[in-house]
């Protein structure tokens, strides 16, 4: 019942049944050092949020804040890849 589609530096666009929006990129300047890893860190974030209750808002959040930690390093893995460093982004990019 949840669908996410993806629109790159437009954001997210999600539904789920009783929820639709687009979640905006929210810029924070970052160098990205390599693409590669990115969607795939976006769909293992958006998974774990979701089995960890997150509603589907902020697991589009903390989906779109993986795949950042997974851009700012030259490795298709990020070695500093955790669910710290993807909490610290989505705080410091979604204030709401």
């Amino acid at each position: 019942s949840r669908v996410l589609i993806t629109l790159g530096p437009d954001g997210v666009y999600y539904s789920d049944s009783g929820d639709q929006d687009l979640q905006s990129v929210r810029s924070r300047n970052v160098a990205i050092e390599n693409a590669n890893g990115a969607g795939d860190a976006f769909a293992a974030g958006a998974i774990y949020a979701w089995l960890n209750d997150r509603t589907t808002r902020d697991s589009v959040r903390f989906a779109i804040s993986a795949a950042e930690v997974a851009m700012s390093h030259l490795a298709t893995i990020n070695p500093a890849m955790s669910t710290s460093a993807v909490k610290r982004i989505m705080d410091a990019s979604y204030s709401d």
